[in-house]
């Protein structure tokens, strides 16, 4: 069980994070959407792009 845990940890700890420029950014969208900014926005990435594609893919289901 501990081992998971870990192994989960770790592999968070090497996922990249937006910059702070990013999280800046993502602060001013709507509170719902801030989570998944943060886990779909690879460093250099436009946090707009991002959203329009996301939100796109949220209207065709």
């Amino acid at each position: 069980m501990i081992r998971g845990n870990m192994k989960q940890q770790e592999d968070s700890e090497k996922k990249p994070r937006p910059t702070y420029e990013q999280q800046r950014e993502i602060r001013t969208y709507p509170p719902y959407w801030q989570g998944t900014l943060n886990e779909a926005v690879q460093p250099g990435e436009s946090v707009k792009e991002v959203y329009e594609r996301l939100k796109d893919f949220e209207d065709m289901i």
